[in-house]
């Protein structure tokens, strides 16, 4: 019995060693700032430069540009406004519809405008 008091004696006077290396970022607090910058660099910022991008092309759309809606409609803009286009979908029967500028996907470059109908030749 006295050997067991003996024992734990000796062993609660010698310091106890821990064996976890330290974190080389230091804390936790870095860790997580180290992980919100890459998803800032890897998602935030792109889509705030494909935003900004869109954001200009809709602002660029000028009467006679050929724009393609996020239906699929070729048409040619007949008319701008604050927030709507009046496109014209049928050159030959002079066809519009009004859409509103969100609804533009893109701006066709003059190599791609072609005959508003889709038919060749």
């Amino acid at each position: 019995m006295m050997s067991e008091w003996l024992f734990l004696a000796a062993s609660a006077a010698e310091p106890v060693q821990e064996t976890s290396k330290p974190s080389p970022f230091g804390s936790p607090l870095v860790l997580i700032a180290v992980i919100f910058a890459i998803f800032w660099f890897l998602i935030l910022r792109p889509q705030k430069k494909r935003e900004q991008r869109r954001r200009e092309m809709l602002v660029g759309i000028r009467k006679n540009d050929e724009v393609v809606t996020t239906g699929g409609i070729y048409g040619k803009v007949r008319d701008v406004s604050d927030d709507t286009i009046i496109l014209e979908v049928d050159s030959r029967s002079g066809q519009t519809l009004k859409v509103t500028k969100g609804s533009i996907s893109r701006v066709l470059s003059p190599d791609q405008a072609g005959d508003d109908t889709g038919e060749k030749g």
